[in-house]
Protein backbone atom coordinates (compact mmCIF):
# COMPACT_ATOMS: atom_id res chain seq x y z
CA UNK A 1 0.00 0.00 0.00
CA UNK A 2 2.81 2.44 0.81
CA UNK A 3 4.54 1.73 -2.50
CA UNK A 4 1.27 2.29 -4.40
CA UNK A 5 0.65 5.56 -2.55
CA UNK A 6 4.19 6.74 -3.33
CA UNK A 7 3.80 5.94 -7.04
CA UNK A 8 0.43 7.67 -7.12
CA UNK A 9 1.85 10.78 -5.43
CA UNK A 10 4.70 10.89 -7.99
CA UNK A 11 2.21 10.78 -10.86
CA UNK A 12 0.22 13.61 -9.28
CA UNK A 13 3.43 15.61 -8.80
CA UNK A 14 4.35 15.23 -12.47
CA UNK A 15 0.84 16.35 -13.49
CA UNK A 16 1.20 19.48 -11.38
CA UNK A 17 4.71 20.23 -12.62
CA UNK A 18 3.54 20.06 -16.23
CA UNK A 19 1.40 23.15 -15.58
CA UNK A 20 4.46 25.13 -14.42
CA UNK A 21 7.09 23.95 -16.91
CA UNK A 22 7.39 25.50 -20.39
CA UNK A 23 9.63 25.11 -23.40
CA UNK A 24 11.78 28.10 -24.40
CA UNK A 25 11.51 28.94 -28.11
CA UNK A 26 13.41 31.50 -30.17
CA UNK A 27 11.94 32.32 -33.57
CA UNK A 28 14.14 33.83 -36.29
CA UNK A 29 13.37 37.31 -37.56
CA UNK A 30 11.95 37.17 -41.09
CA UNK A 31 12.04 40.51 -42.93
CA UNK A 32 9.37 41.00 -45.63
CA UNK A 33 10.26 40.11 -49.22
CA UNK A 34 13.27 38.04 -48.15
CA UNK A 35 14.57 35.97 -51.11
CA UNK A 36 13.73 32.29 -50.92
CA UNK A 37 17.32 31.07 -50.47
CA UNK A 38 17.88 33.49 -47.58
CA UNK A 39 14.51 32.56 -46.10
CA UNK A 40 15.44 28.88 -46.04
CA UNK A 41 18.76 29.77 -44.42
CA UNK A 42 17.04 31.81 -41.70
CA UNK A 43 14.61 28.98 -41.00
CA UNK A 44 17.35 26.36 -40.69
CA UNK A 45 18.15 27.49 -37.13
CA UNK A 46 16.96 25.52 -34.11
CA UNK A 47 13.75 26.98 -32.66
CA UNK A 48 13.64 25.03 -29.39
CA UNK A 49 16.24 26.25 -26.86
CA UNK A 50 15.55 24.69 -23.46
CA UNK A 51 13.20 24.70 -20.49
CA UNK A 52 11.80 27.26 -18.04
CA UNK A 53 9.40 27.03 -15.11
CA UNK A 54 7.01 29.33 -13.29
CA UNK A 55 7.79 30.87 -9.90
CA UNK A 56 4.86 33.33 -10.16
CA UNK A 57 2.03 34.13 -12.56
CA UNK A 58 4.36 35.97 -14.97
CA UNK A 59 7.92 35.11 -13.90
CA UNK A 60 9.90 32.08 -14.99
CA UNK A 61 13.36 30.72 -14.23
CA UNK A 62 15.76 29.09 -16.66
CA UNK A 63 19.53 28.85 -17.20
CA UNK A 64 21.45 31.81 -18.55
CA UNK A 65 23.06 29.66 -21.25
CA UNK A 66 19.59 28.75 -22.60
CA UNK A 67 18.86 32.36 -23.66
CA UNK A 68 22.41 33.68 -24.02
CA UNK A 69 22.95 35.76 -27.19
CA UNK A 70 19.28 35.49 -28.17
CA UNK A 71 17.04 38.45 -29.00
CA UNK A 72 14.55 38.89 -26.15
CA UNK A 73 11.86 40.09 -28.57
CA UNK A 74 12.05 36.72 -30.39
CA UNK A 75 11.75 34.59 -27.24
CA UNK A 76 8.54 32.78 -26.31
CA UNK A 77 7.44 30.21 -23.74
CA UNK A 78 5.17 27.38 -24.84
CA UNK A 79 3.48 24.63 -22.88
CA UNK A 80 0.24 22.92 -22.02
CA UNK A 81 -2.49 24.01 -19.62
CA UNK A 82 -3.62 20.39 -19.47
CA UNK A 83 -1.98 18.35 -16.65
CA UNK A 84 -2.05 15.34 -19.00
CA UNK A 85 -0.39 17.28 -21.82
CA UNK A 86 -1.72 18.35 -25.21
CA UNK A 87 -4.30 21.10 -25.85
CA UNK A 88 -5.08 23.66 -24.63
CA UNK A 89 -1.66 25.15 -25.35
CA UNK A 90 -0.30 28.48 -24.20
CA UNK A 91 2.37 30.70 -25.77
CA UNK A 92 3.76 33.69 -23.87
CA UNK A 93 5.98 36.54 -25.05
CA UNK A 94 9.02 37.38 -22.92
CA UNK A 95 9.39 41.11 -22.31
CA UNK A 96 12.27 41.26 -19.82
CA UNK A 97 15.30 39.15 -18.86
CA UNK A 98 17.61 39.40 -15.85
CA UNK A 99 20.49 36.98 -15.77
CA UNK A 100 23.63 35.98 -13.91
CA UNK A 101 26.12 34.22 -16.22
CA UNK A 102 28.31 33.02 -13.33
CA UNK A 103 25.47 31.30 -11.49
CA UNK A 104 23.95 30.43 -14.89
CA UNK A 105 20.40 31.51 -14.12
CA UNK A 106 17.98 33.85 -15.87
CA UNK A 107 14.67 35.34 -14.71
CA UNK A 108 12.15 35.77 -17.53
CA UNK A 109 9.17 38.11 -17.23
CA UNK A 110 6.26 37.53 -19.61
CA UNK A 111 3.88 40.02 -21.19
CA UNK A 112 0.84 38.87 -19.27
CA UNK A 113 -0.18 37.40 -15.94
CA UNK A 114 -1.73 33.95 -16.26
CA UNK A 115 -3.64 32.68 -13.26
CA UNK A 116 -3.53 29.18 -14.72
CA UNK A 117 0.17 28.99 -13.89
CA UNK A 118 1.03 26.73 -10.96
CA UNK A 119 4.23 28.26 -9.54
CA UNK A 120 6.87 26.01 -8.02
CA UNK A 121 7.90 27.06 -4.51
CA UNK A 122 11.38 26.85 -3.01
CA UNK A 123 12.41 24.25 -0.43
CA UNK A 124 14.49 25.88 2.30
CA UNK A 125 18.05 24.71 2.91
CA UNK A 126 20.45 22.75 0.70
CA UNK A 127 19.27 19.33 -0.54
CA UNK A 128 20.62 16.34 1.34
CA UNK A 129 22.63 13.66 -0.44
CA UNK A 130 20.30 10.74 -1.14
CA UNK A 131 17.18 12.92 -1.47
CA UNK A 132 14.66 11.48 -3.95
CA UNK A 133 14.12 13.97 -6.76
CA UNK A 134 12.35 14.51 -10.07
CA UNK A 135 14.03 16.48 -12.87
CA UNK A 136 11.56 17.57 -15.56
CA UNK A 137 11.79 19.49 -18.80
CA UNK A 138 11.60 19.47 -22.58
CA UNK A 139 14.53 17.72 -24.31
CA UNK A 140 15.37 19.28 -27.67
CA UNK A 141 12.95 17.77 -30.21
CA UNK A 142 13.71 16.60 -33.69
CA UNK A 143 12.81 19.58 -35.84
CA UNK A 144 11.82 18.83 -39.42
CA UNK A 145 13.03 21.15 -42.15
CA UNK A 146 10.55 24.05 -42.49
CA UNK A 147 8.10 23.69 -45.35
CA UNK A 148 7.62 26.71 -47.59
CA UNK A 149 4.07 26.95 -48.90
CA UNK A 150 4.33 27.88 -52.57
CA UNK A 151 2.63 31.07 -53.78
CA UNK A 152 1.94 32.12 -50.18
CA UNK A 153 3.81 34.07 -47.55
CA UNK A 154 3.34 31.16 -45.19
CA UNK A 155 5.74 28.74 -43.52
CA UNK A 156 5.02 25.48 -41.78
CA UNK A 157 7.49 24.81 -38.94
CA UNK A 158 6.81 21.54 -37.11
CA UNK A 159 8.25 21.25 -33.59
CA UNK A 160 6.95 18.57 -31.27
CA UNK A 161 7.84 18.96 -27.59
CA UNK A 162 8.00 15.88 -25.38
CA UNK A 163 7.67 16.48 -21.65
CA UNK A 164 10.13 14.29 -19.77
CA UNK A 165 10.29 13.42 -16.07
CA UNK A 166 13.45 11.74 -14.76
CA UNK A 167 13.57 10.23 -11.28
CA UNK A 168 16.78 10.00 -9.28
CA UNK A 169 18.59 11.11 -6.14
CA UNK A 170 20.94 13.89 -5.11
CA UNK A 171 24.29 12.18 -5.62
CA UNK A 172 26.64 14.78 -4.13
CA UNK A 173 26.99 18.43 -3.19
CA UNK A 174 29.78 20.32 -4.91
CA UNK A 175 32.44 22.34 -3.13
CA UNK A 176 31.13 25.77 -4.17
CA UNK A 177 27.81 25.04 -2.33
CA UNK A 178 25.97 26.53 -5.31
CA UNK A 179 25.59 23.27 -7.19
CA UNK A 180 24.94 19.58 -6.67
CA UNK A 181 24.94 16.41 -8.76
CA UNK A 182 22.09 14.03 -9.49
CA UNK A 183 22.52 10.43 -10.58
CA UNK A 184 20.80 10.87 -13.95
CA UNK A 185 22.10 11.93 -17.34
CA UNK A 186 20.04 14.89 -18.54
CA UNK A 187 19.49 15.54 -22.22
CA UNK A 188 20.13 18.79 -24.09
CA UNK A 189 17.02 20.92 -23.78
CA UNK A 190 16.34 19.98 -20.18
CA UNK A 191 18.65 22.81 -19.08
CA UNK A 192 16.62 25.30 -17.07
CA UNK A 193 14.09 22.73 -15.90
CA UNK A 194 13.20 22.32 -12.23
CA UNK A 195 14.55 19.66 -9.88
CA UNK A 196 12.05 19.02 -7.11
CA UNK A 197 11.90 16.89 -3.98
CA UNK A 198 9.50 13.99 -4.49
CA UNK A 199 8.52 14.16 -0.82
CA UNK A 200 7.70 17.89 -0.65
CA UNK A 201 7.15 18.75 -4.32
CA UNK A 202 9.28 21.87 -3.80
CA UNK A 203 12.22 23.20 -5.79
CA UNK A 204 15.69 22.06 -4.77
CA UNK A 205 17.55 23.05 -7.93
CA UNK A 206 17.66 23.83 -11.66
CA UNK A 207 18.96 21.42 -14.31
CA UNK A 208 22.16 22.84 -15.76
CA UNK A 209 24.37 20.33 -17.61
CA UNK A 210 25.46 16.73 -17.83
CA UNK A 211 28.90 15.68 -16.62
CA UNK A 212 31.68 14.79 -19.05
CA UNK A 213 35.09 13.31 -18.40
CA UNK A 214 38.15 13.04 -20.68
CA UNK A 215 38.29 9.71 -22.51
CA UNK A 216 41.00 8.27 -24.70
CA UNK A 217 40.01 10.15 -27.84
CA UNK A 218 36.96 12.19 -26.80
CA UNK A 219 34.93 13.49 -23.89
CA UNK A 220 32.87 10.73 -22.28
CA UNK A 221 29.51 11.48 -20.63
CA UNK A 222 29.03 10.19 -17.10
CA UNK A 223 25.76 9.12 -15.53
CA UNK A 224 25.71 12.35 -13.50
CA UNK A 225 24.27 15.80 -14.14
CA UNK A 226 24.94 19.13 -12.45
CA UNK A 227 22.16 21.31 -11.02
CA UNK A 228 22.16 24.84 -9.60
CA UNK A 229 21.04 24.83 -5.97
CA UNK A 230 17.68 26.45 -5.19
CA UNK A 231 19.32 28.14 -2.19
CA UNK A 232 21.76 29.97 -4.50
CA UNK A 233 18.91 30.90 -6.85
CA UNK A 234 16.78 32.24 -4.00
CA UNK A 235 19.69 34.36 -2.74
CA UNK A 236 20.18 35.85 -6.20
CA UNK A 237 16.46 36.61 -6.59
CA UNK A 238 16.50 38.30 -3.18
CA UNK A 239 19.52 40.34 -4.29
CA UNK A 240 17.56 41.42 -7.38
CA UNK A 241 14.54 42.35 -5.21
CA UNK A 242 12.39 39.73 -6.92
CA UNK A 243 11.24 37.75 -3.87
Amino acid sequence: MKLFAREKSTVELVRRLRLAVKGVLSFPEIPPNLPRDQLEERLAVRVSQGTAFSISANRFLTCHHVIENLNVSRLKLVGSLNPEGGPPLIMLDIVDVRSDPELDIALLTTNEVRREMVPITFQPGPPKVGLDILAVGYPLPEQRRPELIENERRINVAVHHTFRAVRGIVASRLADNNRFEIDKLLNPGQSGGPVVSIESGKLVGICEAFREYPGQNRMMPSDLSVCVSADAVRNKLSEWGCL
